[in-house]
């Protein structure tokens, strides 16, 4: 500050330069210290702002004030520990943030201001989602969302839908969230609020690479990177670059891949941020994998493992013990496999991962049979393959859960709805009925006012119980179509449970019988054994093929995309499909129909409903039997009849085939499995394309079953 030129001779001068000198440090101290203890709401607003363009730095200054911050008045504490807390959630710290924004939760009652309720639990929800804890999260942002709507804060608004399609997205509910993503990326272009159009961009960009669309998951992704980068905010930026690596890898791009998330991991390690860190360096070393480069992979899986292991993030432990165990099976490193992917196992089985417990005990498997412990090996192959049947059979219930889903909230909207109007109505009799007593205690002259208020409210009386009657029928029906879905959930799981699990039995005892005992089976006995197998084969087929059709219809992701299509085209197609299944049963299948009869179809559908008559004739038909396909053309209408020479069936089971909502099914005559979803599938594809299935059959005198479709004139 100023500097002392003056010499002394004598010891006193020297003793007051020095104690000038002392006074001088114990004042500079003491300014220091008053100064660091200035910490007001101004300056903690700053640093909320700043915090994702200098984490560090902004987190070095909060903590140096936590000694202090028993001087802070409420509610400048309470912004303290939760901006403290914001921090740490940016960083992914995620016990630190829990424990300073639950000082936050605890205290909160003191205060009546809204925003700061906002802030406070928006960050908790934020840390519960960090711990995969998606109920704990919804719940915070559901009270956060409570107050947006009670203020009419916009930006509030914005945030409230960013975070809840981020859960709804973590929760698989990706039409809900694309929705709600959209909805905060609308009200952040309107406020031109340009941090949160960023975070805005890279979350509908997730849910873009979550469908596969990479070309457009980069789109959004860029601009979000544009943006970041205007605003400095590097621990977004990091994630944007980690996120866009993703899509350059599916895509081929693996220069721009690497580039990507070498980008992230300088940005990650800058700002503190350890989950991006971690993330980024797994995603390398997969691509550096796939590019054969496996030392690199290696290093970039083993620093991803140190930082999950020393920050706590134990599913990116399991990640990475699953990557390495691979790694070193690809490098046939036999003994760090065997330790890897026994810790994948471990991690796997306390976390119920199936994909990681699947690849375990795989791995563990080959591992065995290789040191020649065949028991053990086919102990832990059989695991293998029961956690292989876990995944499938989760997949399924995941479609079903989601058409249930969808018909549970369509029937909550109109129980609401009738439940508003209920309530609008004895709102409004109470009303009238106060009105009326104060015209009836009032003079004479006021009674023909009565009289036309009493016939204005029976009009609207029985226009409200008019609408709640149409309410009602609505939820009727919507009450019986949710209970046809029930049921055929409940079939559906049974088919998985049972159908689609005893097949694979059959084939794994048909190979398990061939592949020890071989040698001892005459030629005959050995080709009888291999058909057999085919024809379980082609049973499985059929049955998957049709519960994925199914499923995808149910879901609505079949387009319908008609066309004038040649029937003799399709059919020729399909008989080569299935004429090895016939030549099984000695089965002639006889095609009449002449080239050029067209009808206006989508191909693809009357493909399907075309092999599951012709399966459906060649189940039923027994041993050297024939089935003959015919066709017919009108002005409008093409019909097509397949007519076979089997068992037939009464009039009641057609009548169960035409209407019945639910399917079932009856062996056929070599005793063929199937669930009856075959025919289900071939009514619905064949009222999609607007046309129509009749039947004519007779016990033991064979079916006829006769579709009739639009000619091939365009509609």
């Amino acid at each position: 500050m100023f500097d002392i030129h003056m010499k002394a001779s004598n010891k006193l001068l020297k003793q007051n330069v020095a104690s000038m000198l002392l006074i001088f440090l114990i004042l500079t101290s003491f300014m220091t210290t008053a100064a660091n203890n200035q910490l007001d709401t101004d300056r903690l607003t700053t640093l909320r702002k700043n915090r994702l363009k200098d984490p560090l730095s902004v987190k070095k200054e909060l903590l140096d004030f936590l000694p202090y911050v028993s001087e802070l008045k409420y509610p400048e504490r309470l912004l303290y520990y939760n901006t403290l807390a914001l921090i740490y959630t940016e960083i992914a710290v995620r016990d630190s943030a829990l424990t300073y924004n639950n000082i936050c939760l605890s205290e909160l009652d003191k205060s009546d201001d809204l925003e700061l309720h906002f802030d406070v639990y928006n960050t908790q929800g934020r840390i519960y989602d960090l711990l995969n804890m998606p109920d704990s999260a919804m719940h915070y942002f559901e009270l956060m969302g409570k107050i947006a709507f009670e203020l009419q804060d916009t930006i509030q608004l914005a945030t409230y839908y960013n975070n809840i399609a981020m859960v709804e997205d973590e929760l698989g509910n990706r039409l809900v969230a694309y929705e709600s993503y959209m909805m905060a990326l609308s009200l952040f272009e309107y406020l031109d609020d340009q941090e949160s159009l960023a975070v805005a961009y890279n979350n509908i960009a997730d849910i873009n690479q979550t469908l596969g669309e990479y070309e457009k998951s980069i789109q959004y992704l860029d601009q979000a990177i544009e943006i970041n980068k205007s605003l400095n905010n590097l621990i977004n930026l990091g994630m944007n670059y980690n996120n866009i690596g993703i899509s350059y890898k599916e895509l081929g791009r693996y220069d721009e891949a690497r580039n990507a998330y070498e980008q992230s991991i300088a940005l990650a390690r800058q700002t503190g941020s350890v989950y991006d860190e971690a993330r980024a360096e797994y995603n390398l070393a997969n691509l550096y994998e796939d590019l054969g480069f496996f030392d690199k992979a290696k290093n970039s899986y083993l620093r991803s493992l140190k930082v999950c292991s020393d920050n706590d993030i134990d599913y990116g432990v399991m990640l990475n013990y699953s990557g390495l165990a691979e790694l070193y099976e690809s490098m046939e490193n036999w003994e760090q496999c065997e330790y890897f992917a026994s810790q994948t196992l471990q991690l796997g089985l306390e976390f119920r991962n199936y994909n990681s417990i699947r690849s375990g005990y795989r791995i563990l498997s080959l591992i065995s049979e290789k040191k020649n412990n065949f028991g053990t090996a086919l102990e832990l192959y059989k695991k293998y393959h029961q956690a292989e049947d876990t995944v499938k059979a989760q997949n399924q219930r995941d479609v079903i859960l989601e058409l249930q889903t969808k018909y549970d909230s369509e029937r909550q909207v109109l129980e609401n709805q009738a439940l508003k109007l209920r309530n609008e109505q004895q709102e409004h009799i109470i009303r009238e009925q106060q009105f009326i007593t104060l015209i009836v205690s009032s003079t004479l002259i006021f009674v023909l006012i009565l009289v036309f208020i009493l016939i204005r409210t029976q009009r609207r009386l029985r226009k409200v119980n008019n609408q709640i009657n149409k309410l009602n029928h609505d939820i009727h029906e919507q009450n019986k179509v949710l209970e046809d879905t029930v049921t055929t959930k409940d079939k559906l799981f049974s088919i998985i449970g049972h159908d689609l699990r005893s097949p694979f039995n059959s084939m794994l005892g048909f190979l398990n019988m061939m592949v020890d005992d071989f040698d001892s089976f005459e030629k005959e006995e050995q080709k009888a054994i291999l058909k057999e197998f085919y024809k379980k084969s082609i049973d499985l087929h059929n049955l998957v093929e049709n519960l994925l059709q199914w499923a995808l219809q149910q879901k609505g992701e079949i387009s319908y995309n008609p066309d004038i299509n040649d029937l003799r085209m399709i059919l020729d197609d399909e008989i080569s499909f299935l004429n090895s299944r016939a030549e099984i049963k000695e089965i002639s299948i006889q095609n009449d129909v002449p080239v050029g009869v067209l009808a206006y179809c989508d191909r693809d559908m009357i493909k399907t409903v075309f092999r599951n008559i012709i399966n459906n004739a060649i189940k039923f038909t027994p041993v050297k039997g024939r089935i003959i396909i015919s066709s017919g053309v009108a002005e409008s209408e093409v019909t097509i009849r397949f007519c076979d020479s089997g068992i037939g069936m009464d009039a009641s089971r057609i009548e169960q085939i035409l209407h019945s909502t639910t399917f079932d099914s009856i062996a056929g005559t070599n005793k063929e499995i199937g669930v009856g979803l075959g025919l289900k599938i071939v009514k619905e594809f064949i009222q999609i394309n607007k046309g129509r299935l009749s039947i004519t059959s007779e016990p033991n005198k064979g079916s006829c079953f006769i579709v009739q479709l639009n000619a091939g004139k365009g509609v």
